[in-house]
């Protein structure tokens, strides 16, 4: 949630990153699909993801949405396939 107040309010501030550019591109495609996807992949990109959310005023009840089913998705296949032995 901090990335996504943030990024409501403090575009200019990472405006010039290359990285918030490409995430942007494919959230204005997709955006529900990209949080979806970084929040079932664990990896910093979700924070971006985060920033870039709030850039572009997604509703919070649809970044608050795939956030939770995504997270669902990766904890449930984490406690299902941790255990076994590669």
């Amino acid at each position: 949630m901090t990335g996504y107040f943030f990024g409501q309010n403090g575009r200019g501030f990472f405006a010039e990153w290359q990285l918030y550019w490409r995430i942007e591109q494919r959230m204005r495609k997709s955006g529900t699909l990209v949080i979806f996807m970084l929040a079932v992949i664990p990896n910093p990109l979700f924070e971006i993801g985060g920033l870039v959310a709030g850039a572009l005023r997604m509703p919070i009840w649809r970044f608050l949405l795939s956030v939770w089913l995504g997270k669902s998705l990766r904890f449930a296949l984490l406690a299902t396939f941790g255990g076994m032995a590669i």
